[in-house]
């Protein structure tokens, strides 16, 4: 099959739909029923791990159970729901005139919606802040580098160096793991790299972007430690005993309703 970035993303349709179906599935199973190497797999699960729309497993990846919808309201609407809410309660904690970084998460790219009038300048390797509706003043920087088929990130060597030359009030990292034994992770070595750069240029408040239901999971690559971390932004549905955990630890948590009401 070509490997064009129509092909690549209908492939990686035919996954999800696969893996809705299996429920789990293997990296030798589905590079055999699709007809494409292991490794192509392996980086199609990798991407649409980043996405949040699997769950990567040794060897293979599996559905992410996500709460189930209420009141009719279909599951995939109620996600962008949610990750509106994360997004808007992170934008409340940004004051006039700051510089803030923000990753390539889909909740963190949606930050810059609800920053209202505010005169803040954003700098980011987030290529989907360019679909975003942005007021005339905010200012956003993108970083430069690599873009990967699939993919909706800058990334590199490249893209590593603007952000060391730079400094932020506060970055909102928007994540896929967040574990008392092994900190904030990504599935992509890539996306940590660029994660670590930016709480790194960070002068004030590291602001972490995760759904309730993330709390406990690791991912392959390590982005930091609990201990570097401000602020939790979650949902609602978070266990009573990690919230209380994380707070030990120093990290102000706001939660937002799961279902929230935005105009």
């Amino acid at each position: 099959m070509k490997n064009t970035i129509t092909a690549i993303n209908e492939r990686r349709d035919q996954i999800i739909s696969l893996i809705d179906t299996n429920r789990t599935i293997s990296v030798n199973e589905l590079a055999k029923i699709l007809n494409v190497t292991s490794v192509t797999i392996r980086k199609d699960l990798d991407a649409l791990a980043l996405e949040g729309r699997i769950e990567r497993t040794f060897g293979g990846a599996k559905k992410i159970y996500d709460p189930p919808a209420v009141d009719g309201t279909a599951a995939s609407n109620l996600s962008i729901t949610r990750q509106r809410a994360l997004a808007r309660a992170a934008a409340d904690l940004i004051k006039k005139d700051e510089v803030v970084l923000i990753n390539s998460s889909t909740t963190a790219s949606y930050v810059v919606e609800y920053i209202d009038d505010l005169p803040v300048t954003i700098i980011s390797n987030n290529a989907r802040l360019l679909s975003r509706n942005i007021n005339p003043n905010t200012i956003l920087l993108m970083t430069g580098g690599q873009i990967l088929p699939g993919r909706s990130s800058l990334s590199g060597p490249y893209a590593v160096d603007i952000l060391r030359r730079n400094y932020a009030s506060k970055c909102i990292i928007g994540v896929r793991g967040i574990s008392f034994s092994g900190g904030v992770t990504s599935p992509l070595l890539e996306e940590s790299i660029i994660n670590q750069a930016m709480i790194e240029q960070t002068t004030g408040s590291v602001i972490i972007i995760a759904a309730s239901y993330k709390i406990g999971r690791e991912d392959s690559f390590h982005i930091c430690g609990l201990d570097k971390v401000d602020i939790l932004v979650t949902d609602s549905h978070i266990r009573d005993k990690d919230r209380i955990t994380i707070e030990n630890m120093g990290i102000r948590v706001i939660t937002v309703p799961y279902k929230a009401e935005l105009s």
